[in-house]
């Protein structure tokens, strides 16, 4: 018997999972499919494709910091640069699950790489690692203002400050 013997339906393979394969998974929580799919993430196929890795940072950067990692960790692997949608969504979720060290490491990576962030993502940072001090105390605030500066001073004009 084969896979596609007629007898059953054929069983869609995490590659070829569309947007609408993913809404389904979200809306039923299925969080482990969901990480087989990033982890099926190839760059020559529609999974690689910049609309779909945003799509998919969207659904998972405010309800899971570990499918958000799993994704950022997938990319570099690969070798597809996140776009700055993908960032924002990434270093939102960084700062709201207080990743520090996660968030260090994209606001580094942003800094270098020249990638955008909007103002929505500047004002989220400030305000979860200030308001929230309590559990922010050995978290070192001088590298972090400084590449927060840094990437406002090159995406924002002299106005915004």
């Amino acid at each position: 018997m084969s896979i596609d013997d007629g007898h059953f339906p054929r069983i869609k393979p995490y590659s070829e999972y569309e947007r609408d394969d993913l809404d389904r998974l979200v809306k039923q929580a299925k969080w482990l499919e969901v990480g087989n799919v990033i982890r099926e993430i190839k760059p020559d196929s529609h999974t690689g494709t910049a609309d779909f890795i945003t799509y998919l940072a969207s659904v998972v950067h405010d309800r899971q910091p570990e499918l958000t990692v799993q994704l950022y960790t997938q990319l570099e692997t690969i070798g597809i640069a996140p776009t700055s949608l993908t960032m924002n969504y990434f270093l939102q979720s960084a700062a709201h699950f207080r990743l520090y060290g996660h968030l260090m490491q994209l606001l580094y990576q942003a800094t270098i790489t020249d990638i955008p962030v909007d103002l929505h993502t500047y004002l989220k940072l400030l305000s979860q690692v200030y308001f929230d001090y309590e559990e922010v105390a050995a978290f070192d605030r001088k590298d972090f203002i400084t590449y927060l500066y840094t990437l406002f001073a090159n995406d924002h004009t002299m106005e915004d400050f």
